[in-house]
């Protein structure tokens, strides 16, 4: 369950996504330090654009594939994004910002999911289209 604390953000320099630690100092800008050695066998610590800092739900997909919080998953008929609130995880159906409904309508607690028939489709901040075709 360790992964439950892995984070994932864009890459400043635009070079794609990075995972590891979370580390936000005062007096420099947010980065996230991989895990693992680079192919120097060094660690590079990668600033990241905040707002697209995930953090990994420690949940997995059927292909086991791990989740993490900004994910567009799919049950095959429908299309649910991974949202953080009030204290636990949720998949929402669709794109509730576009609704005046609250949220715990059109969403599900993650853990009571059976998660062995979702797939990970995209992110929100990637792909945020395939949310807007679910039409709620």
């Amino acid at each position: 369950m360790n992964d439950r604390y892995l984070f994932r953000g864009k890459r400043l320099d635009g070079k794609g996504w990075v995972y590891g630690d979370l580390n936000m100092p005062v007096d420099v800008k947010p980065y996230i330090l991989p895990r693992y050695l680079d192919d120097d066998f060094e660690i590079e610590e990668h600033e990241i654009i905040m707002s697209t800092v995930g953090q990994c739900t420690g949940e997995h997909v059927r292909c086991g594939a791990l989740i993490y919080e900004g994910d567009i998953v799919s049950d095959g008929d429908h299309t649910y994004s991974v949202i953080w609130i009030d204290g636990g995880w949720r998949i929402m159906l669709g794109n509730n910002g576009v609704t005046d409904r609250p949220v715990y309508e059109d969403s599900v607690v993650l853990a009571t999911c059976a998660l062995m028939y979702f797939e990970i489709i995209g992110n929100v901040h990637d792909s945020p289209e395939l949310l807007e075709e679910e039409g709620i």
